[in-house]
Protein backbone atom coordinates (compact mmCIF):
# COMPACT_ATOMS: atom_id res chain seq x y z
CA UNK A 1 0.00 0.00 0.00
CA UNK A 2 3.03 2.47 0.90
CA UNK A 3 4.44 1.19 -2.28
CA UNK A 4 1.42 2.43 -4.61
CA UNK A 5 0.99 4.99 -2.60
CA UNK A 6 4.58 6.44 -3.12
CA UNK A 7 3.79 5.67 -6.53
CA UNK A 8 0.71 7.74 -7.00
CA UNK A 9 2.47 10.70 -5.18
CA UNK A 10 5.47 10.48 -8.02
CA UNK A 11 2.75 10.34 -11.02
CA UNK A 12 0.93 13.25 -9.53
CA UNK A 13 4.18 15.39 -8.92
CA UNK A 14 5.37 14.80 -12.60
CA UNK A 15 1.55 15.41 -13.96
CA UNK A 16 1.87 18.39 -11.94
CA UNK A 17 5.30 19.74 -13.51
CA UNK A 18 4.47 18.84 -16.53
CA UNK A 19 1.50 21.16 -16.35
CA UNK A 20 3.32 23.96 -15.12
CA UNK A 21 5.82 23.81 -17.74
CA UNK A 22 3.10 24.00 -20.59
CA UNK A 23 3.63 26.67 -22.82
CA UNK A 24 1.20 29.46 -23.14
CA UNK A 25 -1.10 29.92 -26.57
CA UNK A 26 0.59 31.72 -28.99
CA UNK A 27 0.21 35.01 -29.05
CA UNK A 28 -0.54 35.15 -24.97
CA UNK A 29 2.68 37.34 -24.28
CA UNK A 30 2.61 38.12 -20.27
CA UNK A 31 1.92 34.77 -19.64
CA UNK A 32 3.96 32.42 -17.90
CA UNK A 33 1.86 29.52 -19.00
CA UNK A 34 -1.61 28.46 -20.29
CA UNK A 35 -2.59 27.04 -16.93
CA UNK A 36 -2.07 31.19 -15.99
CA UNK A 37 -4.65 31.95 -18.75
CA UNK A 38 -7.37 30.04 -17.70
CA UNK A 39 -6.39 30.47 -13.91
CA UNK A 40 -7.33 34.01 -15.23
CA UNK A 41 -10.54 33.17 -16.88
CA UNK A 42 -12.15 30.89 -14.28
CA UNK A 43 -10.94 33.63 -11.82
CA UNK A 44 -12.64 36.32 -13.71
CA UNK A 45 -15.41 33.99 -14.63
CA UNK A 46 -16.33 33.52 -10.90
CA UNK A 47 -16.50 37.33 -10.36
CA UNK A 48 -19.12 37.55 -13.14
CA UNK A 49 -20.93 34.70 -11.65
CA UNK A 50 -21.00 35.10 -8.06
CA UNK A 51 -22.47 39.15 -8.95
CA UNK A 52 -25.29 37.33 -11.18
CA UNK A 53 -25.85 35.16 -7.93
CA UNK A 54 -26.01 37.83 -5.57
CA UNK A 55 -28.15 39.88 -8.08
CA UNK A 56 -30.62 37.03 -8.50
CA UNK A 57 -30.87 36.30 -4.29
CA UNK A 58 -31.64 40.02 -3.68
CA UNK A 59 -34.06 40.15 -6.55
CA UNK A 60 -35.76 36.87 -4.67
CA UNK A 61 -35.39 38.83 -1.23
CA UNK A 62 -36.56 42.30 -2.51
CA UNK A 63 -40.06 40.43 -4.38
CA UNK A 64 -40.56 38.66 -0.91
CA UNK A 65 -40.30 42.03 0.86
CA UNK A 66 -42.59 43.39 -1.72
CA UNK A 67 -45.60 40.51 -1.06
CA UNK A 68 -44.97 41.14 3.01
CA UNK A 69 -45.52 44.75 2.42
CA UNK A 70 -48.56 44.68 -0.11
CA UNK A 71 -49.99 42.38 1.87
CA UNK A 72 -49.95 44.28 4.85
CA UNK A 73 -51.41 47.27 2.67
CA UNK A 74 -54.24 44.91 1.87
CA UNK A 75 -55.06 43.83 5.59
CA UNK A 76 -55.08 47.78 6.43
CA UNK A 77 -57.15 49.00 3.69
CA UNK A 78 -59.94 46.33 4.69
CA UNK A 79 -59.71 47.49 8.16
CA UNK A 80 -60.41 51.00 7.48
CA UNK A 81 -63.04 50.21 4.79
CA UNK A 82 -64.60 47.11 6.50
CA UNK A 83 -68.52 49.31 5.78
CA UNK A 84 -67.70 49.55 2.29
CA UNK A 85 -65.28 46.94 0.89
CA UNK A 86 -66.36 46.36 -2.62
CA UNK A 87 -62.97 47.84 -3.61
CA UNK A 88 -61.28 44.79 -2.32
CA UNK A 89 -63.43 42.66 -4.23
CA UNK A 90 -63.09 44.15 -7.52
CA UNK A 91 -59.53 45.72 -7.34
CA UNK A 92 -60.80 48.76 -8.87
CA UNK A 93 -62.94 50.81 -6.81
CA UNK A 94 -60.88 52.82 -4.51
CA UNK A 95 -57.47 54.84 -4.62
CA UNK A 96 -56.45 51.97 -1.93
CA UNK A 97 -56.81 49.86 -4.26
CA UNK A 98 -55.42 51.08 -7.62
CA UNK A 99 -52.37 52.18 -5.36
CA UNK A 100 -51.98 48.21 -4.31
CA UNK A 101 -52.10 47.20 -7.89
CA UNK A 102 -50.07 49.86 -9.23
CA UNK A 103 -47.46 48.86 -6.87
CA UNK A 104 -47.30 45.36 -7.87
CA UNK A 105 -47.62 46.15 -11.67
CA UNK A 106 -44.03 48.51 -11.00
CA UNK A 107 -42.39 45.97 -9.31
CA UNK A 108 -42.83 43.50 -12.34
CA UNK A 109 -41.46 46.06 -15.05
CA UNK A 110 -38.13 46.35 -12.24
CA UNK A 111 -37.87 42.47 -12.52
CA UNK A 112 -37.39 43.25 -16.20
CA UNK A 113 -34.99 45.77 -16.33
CA UNK A 114 -37.35 48.38 -17.14
CA UNK A 115 -38.83 51.64 -15.00
CA UNK A 116 -39.95 51.14 -11.93
CA UNK A 117 -41.99 53.52 -9.51
CA UNK A 118 -40.49 54.77 -5.95
CA UNK A 119 -42.57 55.82 -3.23
CA UNK A 120 -42.71 59.57 -4.35
CA UNK A 121 -43.52 58.58 -8.03
CA UNK A 122 -40.35 58.94 -9.43
CA UNK A 123 -39.37 56.65 -11.83
CA UNK A 124 -35.69 54.65 -11.02
CA UNK A 125 -34.05 52.46 -13.58
CA UNK A 126 -32.31 48.85 -12.58
CA UNK A 127 -28.57 48.19 -13.32
CA UNK A 128 -28.26 45.34 -14.97
CA UNK A 129 -25.57 43.31 -12.66
CA UNK A 130 -26.04 39.43 -14.43
CA UNK A 131 -23.62 38.19 -17.53
CA UNK A 132 -27.47 37.00 -19.30
CA UNK A 133 -28.92 40.27 -18.98
CA UNK A 134 -26.18 42.14 -19.99
CA UNK A 135 -25.41 39.37 -23.22
CA UNK A 136 -29.27 39.96 -24.01
CA UNK A 137 -28.97 43.80 -23.89
CA UNK A 138 -25.82 44.19 -25.83
CA UNK A 139 -27.83 41.62 -28.17
CA UNK A 140 -30.42 43.96 -28.46
CA UNK A 141 -28.56 47.01 -28.90
CA UNK A 142 -26.22 45.03 -32.06
CA UNK A 143 -29.56 43.74 -33.69
CA UNK A 144 -28.02 39.88 -33.57
CA UNK A 145 -29.65 36.86 -33.46
CA UNK A 146 -31.71 36.17 -30.44
CA UNK A 147 -32.04 32.41 -31.13
CA UNK A 148 -28.52 32.21 -31.47
CA UNK A 149 -27.49 34.40 -28.73
CA UNK A 150 -29.78 31.97 -26.20
CA UNK A 151 -28.57 28.87 -27.13
CA UNK A 152 -25.02 30.36 -26.60
CA UNK A 153 -26.19 31.52 -22.86
CA UNK A 154 -27.07 28.43 -22.07
CA UNK A 155 -23.65 26.51 -22.56
CA UNK A 156 -21.20 29.24 -22.10
CA UNK A 157 -20.99 28.63 -18.17
CA UNK A 158 -20.40 25.28 -18.86
CA UNK A 159 -17.95 25.61 -21.50
CA UNK A 160 -16.09 28.33 -19.78
CA UNK A 161 -15.89 25.50 -16.48
CA UNK A 162 -15.16 22.41 -18.68
CA UNK A 163 -12.20 24.46 -20.42
CA UNK A 164 -10.70 26.06 -17.18
CA UNK A 165 -10.76 22.52 -15.40
CA UNK A 166 -10.66 19.85 -17.50
CA UNK A 167 -9.19 21.73 -21.07
CA UNK A 168 -11.72 20.09 -22.86
CA UNK A 169 -14.79 22.23 -24.88
CA UNK A 170 -15.37 19.81 -28.17
CA UNK A 171 -18.07 18.04 -26.58
CA UNK A 172 -19.82 21.42 -25.71
CA UNK A 173 -19.05 23.05 -28.69
CA UNK A 174 -21.04 19.61 -30.83
CA UNK A 175 -23.98 19.88 -28.91
CA UNK A 176 -24.22 23.47 -29.38
CA UNK A 177 -23.67 23.28 -33.22
CA UNK A 178 -26.66 20.95 -33.17
CA UNK A 179 -28.77 23.22 -31.19
CA UNK A 180 -28.04 26.00 -33.38
CA UNK A 181 -28.52 23.84 -36.84
CA UNK A 182 -32.02 23.13 -35.63
CA UNK A 183 -33.27 25.90 -33.89
CA UNK A 184 -31.57 28.87 -35.13
CA UNK A 185 -33.47 30.84 -38.00
CA UNK A 186 -31.40 32.92 -40.40
CA UNK A 187 -28.20 33.33 -40.90
CA UNK A 188 -25.22 32.75 -38.04
CA UNK A 189 -22.60 35.05 -37.36
CA UNK A 190 -20.88 33.46 -34.51
CA UNK A 191 -19.07 36.65 -33.78
CA UNK A 192 -21.94 38.41 -32.89
CA UNK A 193 -22.08 36.23 -29.13
CA UNK A 194 -18.24 37.32 -28.89
CA UNK A 195 -19.09 41.13 -29.71
CA UNK A 196 -21.70 41.07 -26.96
CA UNK A 197 -19.97 38.75 -24.44
CA UNK A 198 -16.89 40.81 -24.22
CA UNK A 199 -18.54 43.78 -23.83
CA UNK A 200 -20.71 42.61 -20.98
CA UNK A 201 -17.65 41.27 -19.43
CA UNK A 202 -16.04 44.73 -19.40
CA UNK A 203 -18.91 45.97 -18.16
CA UNK A 204 -19.03 43.56 -15.10
CA UNK A 205 -15.58 43.60 -13.88
CA UNK A 206 -14.67 47.18 -15.14
CA UNK A 207 -12.08 47.75 -11.83
CA UNK A 208 -10.21 44.37 -13.18
CA UNK A 209 -10.40 44.31 -17.07
CA UNK A 210 -7.13 45.14 -18.42
CA UNK A 211 -4.89 44.05 -21.46
CA UNK A 212 -4.54 40.76 -19.91
CA UNK A 213 -8.13 39.98 -19.54
CA UNK A 214 -8.93 41.08 -23.19
CA UNK A 215 -6.31 38.73 -24.59
CA UNK A 216 -7.54 35.60 -22.48
CA UNK A 217 -10.69 36.07 -23.31
CA UNK A 218 -10.60 36.70 -27.02
CA UNK A 219 -7.99 33.18 -27.02
CA UNK A 220 -11.54 31.74 -25.57
CA UNK A 221 -13.58 32.55 -27.72
CA UNK A 222 -11.73 32.00 -30.75
CA UNK A 223 -10.39 28.56 -29.40
CA UNK A 224 -14.65 27.73 -29.03
CA UNK A 225 -15.39 29.73 -32.21
CA UNK A 226 -12.84 27.31 -34.43
CA UNK A 227 -14.46 24.27 -33.11
CA UNK A 228 -17.98 25.60 -33.39
CA UNK A 229 -16.96 26.42 -36.93
CA UNK A 230 -16.13 22.92 -37.46
CA UNK A 231 -19.08 21.30 -35.91
CA UNK A 232 -21.84 23.54 -37.10
CA UNK A 233 -21.72 22.02 -41.34
CA UNK A 234 -22.10 18.14 -39.79
CA UNK A 235 -25.68 18.03 -38.36
CA UNK A 236 -27.33 18.99 -41.41
CA UNK A 237 -24.83 16.35 -43.36
CA UNK A 238 -25.96 13.59 -40.92
CA UNK A 239 -29.41 13.54 -40.19
CA UNK A 240 -31.11 12.36 -43.14
CA UNK A 241 -29.24 9.34 -43.86
CA UNK A 242 -28.59 8.60 -40.02
CA UNK A 243 -32.70 9.20 -39.43
CA UNK A 244 -33.15 7.10 -42.44
CA UNK A 245 -30.78 4.22 -42.12
CA UNK A 246 -32.05 3.83 -38.25
CA UNK A 247 -36.22 4.36 -38.83
CA UNK A 248 -36.77 3.42 -42.01
CA UNK A 249 -34.30 1.12 -43.25
CA UNK A 250 -33.87 -1.44 -39.94
CA UNK A 251 -36.62 -3.02 -37.36
CA UNK A 252 -36.48 -3.02 -34.10
CA UNK A 253 -35.34 -6.73 -34.12
CA UNK A 254 -32.36 -5.91 -36.49
CA UNK A 255 -30.51 -3.21 -34.65
CA UNK A 256 -30.90 -5.78 -31.83
CA UNK A 257 -28.92 -8.73 -33.95
CA UNK A 258 -26.33 -5.78 -34.78
CA UNK A 259 -26.21 -4.84 -31.06
CA UNK A 260 -25.75 -8.02 -29.94
CA UNK A 261 -22.62 -8.36 -32.34
CA UNK A 262 -21.25 -5.14 -31.22
CA UNK A 263 -21.31 -6.29 -27.66
CA UNK A 264 -19.82 -9.86 -28.45
CA UNK A 265 -16.78 -7.72 -30.48
CA UNK A 266 -16.26 -5.66 -27.27
CA UNK A 267 -16.01 -8.62 -24.76
CA UNK A 268 -13.72 -9.86 -26.72
CA UNK A 269 -11.57 -6.48 -27.03
CA UNK A 270 -12.08 -6.16 -23.29
CA UNK A 271 -12.96 -9.47 -21.50
CA UNK A 272 -13.59 -7.64 -18.33
CA UNK A 273 -16.49 -5.73 -19.59
CA UNK A 274 -18.09 -8.76 -19.92
CA UNK A 275 -18.15 -8.78 -16.01
CA UNK A 276 -19.58 -5.60 -15.56
CA UNK A 277 -22.57 -6.29 -18.03
CA UNK A 278 -23.66 -9.18 -17.01
CA UNK A 279 -27.30 -8.92 -18.06
CA UNK A 280 -29.06 -11.17 -20.62
CA UNK A 281 -28.79 -11.17 -24.30
CA UNK A 282 -32.37 -9.42 -24.81
CA UNK A 283 -30.96 -6.70 -22.04
CA UNK A 284 -27.98 -6.44 -24.08
CA UNK A 285 -30.00 -6.07 -27.36
CA UNK A 286 -32.44 -3.16 -26.06
CA UNK A 287 -29.16 -0.97 -24.70
CA UNK A 288 -27.70 -1.38 -27.98
CA UNK A 289 -31.28 -0.40 -29.86
CA UNK A 290 -31.55 2.42 -27.84
CA UNK A 291 -27.62 3.81 -28.56
CA UNK A 292 -28.92 3.33 -32.18
CA UNK A 293 -32.07 5.46 -31.50
CA UNK A 294 -30.69 8.31 -29.42
CA UNK A 295 -27.89 8.85 -32.40
CA UNK A 296 -31.12 9.65 -34.40
CA UNK A 297 -33.10 11.63 -32.05
CA UNK A 298 -30.34 13.78 -31.03
CA UNK A 299 -30.22 15.59 -34.67
CA UNK A 300 -34.05 15.86 -34.74
CA UNK A 301 -34.09 17.68 -31.16
CA UNK A 302 -31.04 17.99 -29.83
CA UNK A 303 -32.13 20.22 -26.54
CA UNK A 304 -34.47 18.19 -25.48
CA UNK A 305 -32.11 15.13 -25.89
CA UNK A 306 -29.14 17.01 -24.33
CA UNK A 307 -31.02 17.41 -21.14
CA UNK A 308 -32.28 13.66 -21.38
CA UNK A 309 -28.34 12.41 -21.58
CA UNK A 310 -27.19 14.92 -18.88
CA UNK A 311 -29.92 12.98 -16.54
CA UNK A 312 -28.98 9.42 -17.93
CA UNK A 313 -25.33 10.32 -17.54
CA UNK A 314 -26.25 10.50 -13.49
CA UNK A 315 -27.42 7.93 -13.59
CA UNK A 316 -24.57 6.02 -14.61
CA UNK A 317 -22.72 7.85 -11.97
CA UNK A 318 -24.74 6.48 -9.34
CA UNK A 319 -24.10 3.03 -10.59
CA UNK A 320 -20.44 3.78 -11.07
CA UNK A 321 -19.65 2.86 -14.67
CA UNK A 322 -16.48 3.16 -16.10
CA UNK A 323 -16.43 6.11 -18.37
CA UNK A 324 -13.98 4.42 -20.20
CA UNK A 325 -16.57 1.79 -21.23
CA UNK A 326 -18.33 4.37 -23.38
CA UNK A 327 -15.54 5.58 -25.64
CA UNK A 328 -15.14 1.39 -26.62
CA UNK A 329 -19.08 1.16 -26.91
CA UNK A 330 -19.23 3.37 -29.54
CA UNK A 331 -15.70 2.67 -31.55
CA UNK A 332 -17.25 -1.14 -31.46
CA UNK A 333 -20.84 0.04 -32.66
CA UNK A 334 -18.77 1.76 -35.75
CA UNK A 335 -16.28 -0.78 -36.58
CA UNK A 336 -19.68 -3.49 -36.55
CA UNK A 337 -21.31 -1.12 -38.89
CA UNK A 338 -18.64 -0.37 -41.15
CA UNK A 339 -18.09 -4.40 -41.18
CA UNK A 340 -21.54 -4.46 -43.18
CA UNK A 341 -20.64 -1.72 -45.53
CA UNK A 342 -23.00 1.06 -44.42
CA UNK A 343 -22.45 4.03 -46.52
CA UNK A 344 -19.56 6.19 -45.19
CA UNK A 345 -21.51 8.95 -44.69
CA UNK A 346 -23.93 7.38 -42.17
CA UNK A 347 -21.44 5.78 -40.64
CA UNK A 348 -19.46 9.02 -39.96
CA UNK A 349 -23.27 10.32 -38.41
CA UNK A 350 -23.65 7.64 -36.26
CA UNK A 351 -20.42 7.75 -34.50
CA UNK A 352 -20.29 11.53 -34.59
CA UNK A 353 -23.89 12.11 -33.02
CA UNK A 354 -23.12 8.42 -30.03
CA UNK A 355 -19.28 9.83 -29.30
CA UNK A 356 -21.58 13.33 -28.10
CA UNK A 357 -23.77 11.21 -26.33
Amino acid sequence: RQIALQDKMEMDGAAKEIKEKTPPPEGMEGFDSQEAVLALIGDSWEEVAKKGYESAKAAGEEEGDGHSEQQAASKSAAATTKKSSSWFSFGRKSGAGLHVAGGAEGADKGENGKAKTNAQGDKQFDILQTFTEMVRLNAAMTSANMQYVNIMLDEFGNLVRDTVRLGELQEQTDILAMRIAKDVKGVVRTSEFKVCMLASMRSLIPKRWDSQHEKAWLWLWDSIDTQLKLALPLPVKYEVPVARWIQEENDTKTLGDIGLRVWFRMFEKEPRVENVFKQSNERLKWIAVQAFIYSAQIYANPTEMNSQMQALGLKHIMFRVDPRYFAAFVQCIDEEIRSMGVDENICNGVNWSLTVI
